[in-house]
């Protein structure tokens, strides 16, 4: 596999090896064919979604499905449809920038992202021929609006426990069971539907609105996100065909983990938008607000913060544009092939854990920022930002909660380092003599994941107080470099990657310590805290103050995101 002219890591791989800069795909990698797609999306929510804003969070479903009809015929909705199906074909890095344009716009990108993600890939992948030509042209389009429906009242993180039972009955089945928290429901023409075939085989079903038994609940009052349908499913005896299986009676877990890892990686592209997006709000009333007789935005404090989110969401963009560029080289060739398809989709579920949490957490902080910087009027609906916090809120419970996908990064780690697909080497030696900060941090990820074995045996993960500050090494170590990288694929792009990467890295090694002398402790191995304070503190930035006052007043003058 390759990106960018260099060869394709493995997924995880990054935990034990460098991966070389030109393996990784940036932003400012993309042909004109993917530009244009970007240029059509940003226009769309411009001109389209973001004026009517308030007007679908009043809420108004109506409004919210015929934009997304509109986006459906300016083609948004199928970059990830085959073109036999009436799509654009176009993959995974297609699919991030256009989620990242309408994560820009609250609630309606939270509908469409679960539209073109979790709601169409399972039918993409897992579908009979039959299902998707009846199917896929009709959700590429808009013409249907589609929703899945995973999370039941008792079966939130732990999916696999959901009590939904599918019934053998004649040629088909009967569904019976509760499905809470669905997005889009109210709108939804088709339903990803998970069920255990005689309370046993959890299995994915493909309804539409129409099925005897089908019914909705109310709506449901949430704190954010309120232009976007959530309501129950309720299946009383809901009659489903045999043919409406996705993929395998008894292999849902396929279907559900893979469109899930798919949809952390959408998600994590969205979040960049909504971060991108607070920091343009941020930034324009920082600059056009006086206070002691000069703006907001000339006090050092204000500086320094718009620097930070700047700095994350920098990082942010380079990590998922690298995982979208992972995502296509795995899935190059026939999407309908299915003899080595459930290896290719599950290849990059670390990186896309990764993404979820670490671009999640950007968009936190830039709508914390925005808040604090706008003051009292943070906190007044009047203003956009205050929509935005509260529209962020979810995002760190979505597809999975930050923790669970943090857990699961170590959990799918350590199973492919059993099967001798991720084997330590001598990294933490190399950090302590090396010259590269990037490599200082994976050294000591590896010296924690050491020590964990040693001290707590092969189930440490189950140790979440130990492997929550490890998997937050993995997590900046894969953004460390991802920005890292992406700085140096930009060095003719001019001073502004260099030091949003440096100020980004500053950050990253200053928290992998934290987390390292955290998990430390917790094992009673504080003995080891001071050769990893060594090791990371000889990374410090002489330059730091004056890249923070460059990278803001970058900010200032663009007015937002300053690349």
């Amino acid at each position: 596999m390759t990106v960018g002219g260099g060869m394709t890591p493995a997924g995880g791989e990054f935990l034990v090896r460098a991966a070389s800069p030109a393996a990784v795909q940036t932003p400012e990698d993309l042909d004109q064919d993917l530009l244009g797609l970007r240029e059509v999306a940003n226009a769309f929510v411009d001109r389209e979604v973001l004026p009517k804003l308030e007007q679908l969070d009043s809420p108004d479903y109506e409004l919210s499905a015929a934009l997304l009809r509109q986006a459906g015929e300016l083609g948004l909705l199928s970059h990830s449809v085959p073109e036999e199906y009436g799509g654009l074909g176009l993959g995974k890095l297609a699919m991030g920038i256009v989620s990242e344009a309408v994560g820009r716009a609250g609630s309606y990108g939270v509908m469409h992202v679960n539209h073109a993600g979790i709601a169409t890939l399972p039918i993409v992948y897992f579908g009979e021929p039959a299902i998707r030509e009846e199917f896929l042209p009709r959700l590429a389009s808009g013409e249907y609006i589609g929703a899945y429906c995973l999370t039941e009242p008792e079966a939130g993180s732990d999916a696999l426990s959901v009590q939904t039972v599918a019934r053998r009955e004649g040629a088909g089945y009967r569904l019976t069971g509760t499905k809470q928290f669905v997005t889009n429901a109210g709108i939804a023409d088709t339903f990803v539907v998970y069920a255990k075939v005689s309370g046993e085989q959890f299995t994915a079903f493909l309804l539409d609105k129409a099925t005897p038994g089908l019914s909705l609940g109310p709506e449901e009052h949430k704190m954010g996100i309120r232009g976007s349908s959530t309501r129950q499913v309720r299946l009383t005896d809901a009659a489903v065909d045999a043919d409406r299986v996705l993929g395998e009676v008894g292999r849902g877990h396929k279907v559900a983990f893979n469109a899930l890892n798919f949809g952390r990686y959408s998600l994590a592209s969205a979040n960049v938008g909504g971060a991108k997006e607070a920091l343009r709000a941020a930034t324009g009333h920082a600059t056009g607000r006086s206070q002691f007789g000069r703006t907001v935005a000339s006090f050092g404090a204000s500086r320094a913060a718009l620097a930070a989110v700047a700095a994350r969401a920098y990082a942010a963009q380079a990590l998922v544009f690298r995982t979208g560029g992972c995502l296509d080289a795995a899935l190059r060739g026939d999407a309908a092939a299915r003899d080595d398809q459930d290896a290719r989709l599950a290849e990059y579920a670390i990186e896309c854990s990764v993404a979820k949490v670490f671009c999640t957490e950007a968009l936190a902080l830039a709508v914390d920022v925005g808040v604090q910087l706008h003051g009292g009027y943070g906190f007044i609906d009047e203003y956009p930002i205050s929509r935005m916090y509260r529209d962020a809120r979810i995002q760190r419970i979505f597809e999975g909660t930050n923790e669970i996908n943090r857990i699961n990064v170590l959990a799918t780690a350590m199973r492919r380092r059993r099967e001798g697909r991720l084997p330590l080497d001598d990294a933490w030696s190399v950090a302590q003599a090396g010259d590269d900060a990037v490599s200082a941090i994976r050294g000591v990820l590896q010296l924690i994941w050491r020590t964990a074995e040693e001290r707590l045996g092969d189930r440490w993960i189950e140790e979440q107080e130990v492997s929550l500050p490890a998997a937050e090494l993995a997590i900046w170590l894969y953004a460390a470099e991802s920005a890292s990288g992406r700085a140096e694929r930009a060095e003719r792009s001019g001073e502004i990657h260099r030091d949003l990467a440096a100020l980004f890295l500053s950050e990253a090694l200053g928290r992998c310590e934290a987390a390292a002398r955290e998990a430390c402790a917790l094992m009673g191995r504080g003995d080891l805290a001071q050769d990893i304070i060594h090791t990371l503190s000889r990374f410090g930035d002489e330059q730091r103050l004056a890249r923070l006052r460059r990278v803001s007043d970058a900010v200032c003058a663009i007015g937002g995101f300053p690349v």
